[in-house]
């Protein structure tokens, strides 16, 4: 036995390899498991514990036990701090919805482990959800690029290219992807990136001319209530943070149902979120009434009464001009072959290729 070792310390390791080895196999509950059991063993080494508590809450998160992760995740912390640890700590908070505590914490770790790129990549991940993509570019661009193998290269090329993507740099992000390619030729994930930002492009592409036609075409309203309404569904769809097209899709119905059937009264807000969840349904992606009625200062009552009467009005139109003149993703004058890609459902963990929490394989 070596000098300073004990059998404990022995039976600590292996249990570290046997959680890689399960992590890897997806066997989650069994690395928790294998954790606990080597957690209670002790040993007096405050990090290797630590790498345990780290694999304990990553299976956690897997599994969706987030608190269960987030107290894992600080015992590891407060044993020894490292960037895996920091790691653990932020996703689990993030899940939890506590995004600016996700936040400090992740910042914290890029600032005492500069060099780890999966660090930089879960803050870029957490803030491109929030919006703030030029600030998440920033953190993929502080990764060290010539420290990566081929997969993490290639991984690293497909977000930085989606990311351009969805704030409109397409070039850019074309561009991101061709070098990608030349550099991973055979990085399947590149070509589907690829695909799925061309697929992207060619939509918003579409929607930017459909919309651009219906503001071209849209008469201004001339009846007072007409006026009213009209003015509503503006400010409602933009305190909801709508695309345009959506407003402009729910003015151009407004219009159709007010010529058919002209109000003497209205209450604005009641109607345009009526409105608009009438194109959320010719869209199929029906909204809740009751939180935008909320959302809008408005009673859900009402809406639900204009609702019925905008139903009543599209029911008298055939389905496929109806979705012709007033649906927005599932318009027919957009490509219907092209659809933009599904976002990843489900997964509850960034993984970057060739990284794995302190003591597992890389």
């Amino acid at each position: 036995m070596a000098r300073g070792k004990t059998f404990d310390e022995r039976q600590l390791r292996s249990a570290l390899e046997r959680c890689g080895e399960l992590a890897e196999l997806g066997k989650h509950g069994a690395v928790i498991r294998t954790a606990e059991a080597a957690l209670r063993l002790g040993g007096g080494r405050p990090e290797l514990e630590a790498d345990l508590l780290v694999w304990k809450a990553q299976a956690c998160l897997e599994l969706g036990r987030y608190e269960d992760a987030l107290n894992a995740a600080e015992q590891a912390w407060e044993r020894a701090p490292t960037a895996e640890a920091s790691y653990a700590v932020g996703a689990s908070l993030a899940e939890l919805g506590e995004l600016e505590e996700a936040e400090k914490m992740l910042q914290l770790g890029i600032d005492l482990f500069p060099e780890e790129p999966f660090l930089h990549l879960r803050l870029a991940m957490l803030l491109a959800d929030e919006g703030r993509v030029p600030e998440a570019l920033d953190h993929l661009d502080a990764i060290d690029e010539s420290s990566l193998d081929e997969e993490s290269g290639a991984f690293l090329a497909g977000i930085r290219a989606g990311l351009l993507g969805s704030i409109g740099e397409w070039d850019a992000a074309a561009a991101v992807l061709d070098e990608g390619l030349e550099a991973f030729p055979n990085e399947d994930l590149l070509y589907a990136t690829s695909l799925l930002i061309e697929d992207a492009r060619a939509m918003n592409e579409a929607e930017e001319a459909l919309a651009e036609a219906w503001r071209t075409d849209l008469e201004p309203a001339d009846h007072p209530v007409a006026v009213e309404v009209d003015e509503a569904i503006v400010n409602v769809a933009a305190s909801l943070e709508l695309p345009e097209l959506v407003a402009l899709a729910a003015r151009r119905l407004w219009r159709a149902f007010f010529d058919a059937s002209p109000l003497r009264r209205a209450t604005p807000e009641a109607w345009a979120v009526a409105l608009i969840v009438a194109i959320s349904e010719l869209d199929d992606q029906p909204f809740m009434v009751a939180p935008l009625a909320r959302a809008a200062g408005t009673r859900a009552e009402s809406v639900r009464r204009a609702l019925g009467r905008i139903r009543a009005f599209l029911g008298g139109i055939e389905p496929e001009l109806a979705r012709r003149r007033f649906a927005v993703a599932a318009n027919p004058l957009l490509d219907a072959d092209v659809a933009p890609g599904e976002r990843n459902g489900g997964a509850t963990v960034v993984r970057f290729p060739g990284t794995s929490p302190k003591g597992g394989p890389r």
